[in-house]
């Protein structure tokens, strides 16, 4: 059975993107979390404890305005859990649990190096959902093609009206079809990142 928003209240339409998932097993629908999806994507990239404050202030402020207090609470958490899987984070308790283990200085610039050669920056920031979007573009494009297409040849001869509409409806649908394997890409590249990040944890 579908979860329905805990702002809106409406089933969230998978075809216009993922949820942002809270805890206690509920959701805000994909319109009701454009407000800070991707602010809250952009914490997991903070580099030290003074951006991470100060993008979670940009979301609280932003939540202020659109959500409830229970809600509130619910991304607060969220927001809490990614804190601790931060690089610089894991890090610095890498170094305290350590401190008194021989070649701990060592291990610590190991991890390190390695998280920050995993690290993407700038236009492939966040790349799963910017596949996903892509994915969303392409079909619309697709679409309206098709329907201006099939406008086209109804307009150029009478005898085209059925093959007119036969073009709006099965280009139509068949750019909404094809656009499943983006977009099921995209979302495999997303849920992968996030299970790197898990497993770090």
């Amino acid at each position: 059975m579908a979860k329905l928003c805990e702002c809106c209240g409406n089933k969230n339409n998978s075809f216009l993107g993922d949820p942002l998932y809270l805890t206690n097993d509920k959701i805000l629908c994909h319109k009701c979390a454009q407000l800070i999806k991707k602010d809250v994507n952009n914490l997991y990239y903070a580099k030290t404890n003074d951006e991470y404050e100060e993008l979670k202030n940009i979301i609280v402020a932003k939540c202020k305005e659109c959500f409830n207090d229970t809600i509130m609470q619910y991304i607060i958490i969220i927001l809490d859990k990614i804190y601790d899987r931060l690089d610089f984070v894991k890090k610095e308790n890498q170094v305290t649990s350590s401190a008194t283990t021989v070649g701990s200085t060592t291990n610590t610039e190991t991890v390190s190096a390695d998280n920050e050669s995993e690290r993407s920056f700038g236009m492939f920031d966040n790349i799963g959902g910017k596949i996903k979007a892509m994915s969303q573009i392409i079909t619309w494009v697709g679409i309206i093609v098709s329907v201006v297409f099939g406008i086209v040849l109804m307009s150029i001869d009478e005898d085209m009206i059925f093959i007119g509409l036969m073009a709006m409806i099965f280009g139509s649908l068949f750019s909404w079809v094809s656009s499943f394997i983006l977009y099921g890409f995209g979302q495999l590249v997303e849920n992968s990142d996030i299970l790197v990040k898990l497993s770090k944890k």
